[in-house]
């Protein structure tokens, strides 16, 4: 039986069929026996025959592989027939053997018995058992055994009839027991023991042996003697290919006479007939018709049968493919011959994609037994891997595989660009490549895929000598930025361009003079290339702290704005510097304060008040620091007086009356020779309040006391109280 599973990929417009076949031929045509045991210490020997066509052979323990194992030992027995030895079996080695062939398997049940002697009971005639044990190394010294044979009612009974027999360590380590009734029998036996009363005995002294009996070792299986026939293991359907020579075989218990094989009907001469014990062998040599044919074993009411297919001889391969060279645009032949002609389909792989039959450059063909591949103008894509399969029914197959290399032309460009290039804007950007001299009038340069040719922004050079051509871009801004390509016949080599802002810089003169007066407010005024770049403003290499200045924005234009510009204080070298690393640029603004007429920034307040007693300060601010002032009251110049004085610090100019009375109570005037401010100022009586009142006192008569307050202002005029 072969299953075939089929599995159809599509993946980029290509569909795939991937097969796979399973072969289901049983390929173990002799199995090993179901079950057996082994002492500790003795080795395990089983044998097996296989079919011709069995691969993947494999034996496990306990579910582990045995290829590993020293102990381990396989060995042929005949064309096809296969011997195990596992040597020196311990206790843990009892559990499953399973014998793996192909899809095919078989399992043994193994048992490892642990006990002083090792021992054996097997059918030796109708109505006669043989026991035997082996004596393990510390039991050879020993006196002697106790031999039991146990006769039960059935298999699984627990009530087991012993005869015993007593032999010493001189006899056969054997035992026969005859005339036995059919049934299931059991053999047990065990070592009798010899200990000294004395370890060192003095020459002459007597010694005591005391003999002490040791474990019973006990067969697991009952043996079953029968008076007739009986078959324990029957015939399998078995393939095998044409010229090779099939055994098949049984086993039976009891007496077997008249026992005879067939083929299709036909009894088979004894000439190929084996018996070996309970074996019965048919032994069939150089099958040459393939087909199916029935074999049968009789024995009076006994039959097994089964079927024998006959298999044709699979092709084999003869020469494989060879791997070739070729160049582009070449044809080029593959080709596999078999060891027989067929009507068998290949299958042609290139680079594990099939070629379907709709390809009309690629064509496979089987001329008996050769099959051809033709590969026309082959190209690079047919390069790698030609691989050859042909399925064969018997759900194996035929490989080969070779290489196809299609050489790769000698380009014409030797060094490409360089993949990336990076430049700072207003920078020049270099891009060269070096090709075959003698193409050099061929190359094409692109710019964002637009063709170029040379100019005051590109210029174009190329050197013979060396084969380098040169595209050099000038004064490179942002919107440059993208890809540069270089175009030579089929063959394009590129490299990405990038454009780097690059560091703000000044787009108005660099020195610059302004003129202004005294008083007025001017704004310096520069602009740089990116909006977004930092200045910095230094007068005379100093910074600015004076509250009056200011800086401002407007996109590229940076001001400096400065509130009534002073005589000769705010005239200087103003700079404008722009902050990055890579590149500072500057501009210098040299301005200049004429001294004007002088006016009052800040006049005088319209009004003052004050209280009697009080302090008073007039203040004003002048345009000018030198700026010559005079104070007027009611018109009238003030002298210097000790109640009165002047003050000047920078542009304030201040006047300041101390204890202020009703004679103060005037109006005031401060001028210049252009200009004046006026105010007037009120004094005020003050108002008078308690702010400590009188404690009550006692006195003696006659004696004097004082009484005191505390009042919130001084006064002039007379005290009432």
């Amino acid at each position: 039986l072969i299953i075939i599973f089929l599995w159809r990929v599509r993946a980029a417009g290509r569909e795939v069929v991937v097969e796979l076949r399973v072969n289901a031929i049983n390929q173990i045509l002799v199995a090993p026996v179901n079950s057996k045991w082994v002492c500790a210490g003795d080795d395990l020997v089983l044998d097996a025959e296989l079919a011709p066509s069995a691969d993947k052979i494999s034996w496990f323990l306990n579910d582990k592989a045995l290829s590993a194992d020293p102990r381990v030992d396989v060995t042929p027995t005949s064309e096809h027939g296969l011997r195990l030895t596992i040597k020196g079996m311990a206790g843990e080695d009892a559990g499953i053997l399973k014998l793996q062939a192909g899809s095919g398997s078989s399992e043994t049940h193994i048992t490892v018995v642990e006990a002083p002697v090792g021992l054996r009971l097997r059918k030796e005639k109708e109505k006669e058992l043989e026991a035997r044990w082996n004596l393990l190394p510390e039991n050879r010294s020993l006196g002697f055994y106790e031999v039991q044979l146990g006769s039960t009612s059935g298999k699984s009974s627990i009530k087991v009839d012993w005869d015993s027999s007593r032999v010493t360590k001189t006899e056969s380590n054997r035992n026969m027991f005859k005339d036995l009734s059919p049934g299931f029998y059991t053999f047990r036996v065990r070592a009798i023991t010899a200990a000294a009363v004395a370890d060192k005995p003095e020459k002459g002294t007597t010694i005591s042996v005391n003999h002490i009996p040791g474990p019973w070792a006990i067969l697991p299986e009952p043996v079953l003697l029968e008076a007739g026939a009986f078959l324990t293991r029957g015939l399998v359907d078995t393939s095998i290919m044409e010229g090779e020579t099939c055994r098949l075989s049984i086993e039976c218990g009891g007496t077997v006479r008249g026992a005879s094989w067939y083929l299709n009907g036909a009894k088979v001469s004894n000439d190929y007939v084996s018996i070996e014990g309970e074996t019965h062998q048919l032994v069939l040599r150089d099958l040459k018709e393939p087909g199916l044919a029935h074999v049968a074993w009789k024995c009076g009411d006994l039959e097994t049968e089964c079927m024998l297919n006959v298999t044709g001889k699979p092709p084999r391969l003869v020469r494989g493919l060879q791997s070739q060279q070729v160049l582009p645009g070449t044809d080029v032949v593959f080709s596999a011959r078999l060891s027989k002609a067929g009507n068998l389909k290949a299958i042609w792989c290139i680079n594990a994609l099939e070629i379907p039959e709709s390809n009309t450059r690629i064509i496979p063909e089987q001329r008996d037994e050769l099959y051809i591949l033709t590969i026309k103008n082959c190209s690079r894509a047919e390069n790698g891997e030609i691989h050859f399969e042909l399925p064969l029914e018997e759900g194996n197959s035929i490989f080969s595989k070779a290489t196809l290399e299609v050489e790769k032309p000698k380009p014409a460009i030797d060094q490409p660009l360089a993949a990336k290039t990076v430049v700072d804007e207003d920078e020049d950007a270099k891009f060269y490549f070096f090709c075959d001299p003698s193409k050099l009038h061929l190359v094409k340069w692109y710019h964002n895929d637009k063709l170029i040719k040379s100019s005051t922004k590109y210029k174009i050079e190329t050197t013979e000598s060396t084969g380098e051509a040169v595209l050099t871009l000038v004064g490179c801004s942002m919107n440059d930025a993208g890809k540069v390509e270089a175009r030579l016949d089929a063959e394009i080599t590129s490299s990405e361009f990038t454009v780097n802002q690059g560091p703000a810089k000044f787009t108005c003169s660099n020195v610059q003079k302004m003129s202004t007066q005294c008083g007025q407010s001017v704004d310096l005024k520069v602009t740089v290339s990116r909006s977004d770049a930092v200045v910095k403003w230094t007068r005379d290499g100093e910074e600015l702290t004076d509250p009056r200045i200011s800086t401002s924005e407007d996109g590229c234009d940076k001001i400096l704005k400065i509130t009534q510009v002073r005589h000769p204080g705010d005239s200087g070298i103003y700079k404008c510097e722009v902050v990055d690393k890579r590149k500072n640029d500057a501009v210098t603004i040299d301005l200049e304060v004429q001294k004007a007429f002088e006016t009052f920034l800040t006049p005088l307040q319209a009004a003052y008040e004050c209280v009697e007693g009080d302090v008073l300060v007039m203040e004003c601010e002048v345009s000018a620091e030198d700026a010559m002032v005079q104070w007027m009251k009611d018109g009238v110049m003030i002298s210097k007086a000790s109640k009165l004085s002047t003050e000047s610090a920078g542009l304030l100019r201040r006047l300041k009356i101390k204890d202020a009375d009703q004679l103060d109570a005037a109006q005031y005037t401060c001028e210049t020779l252009h200009d004046k401010t006026t105010t007037r100022v009120a004094v005020n009586e003050p108002v008078i309040t308690v702010l400590e009142k009188m404690e009550s006192q006692s006195c003696v008569e006659g004696g004097t006391v004082s009484f005191e307050l505390l009042l919130s202002h001084s006064f002039r005029k007379g005290f009432k109280g």
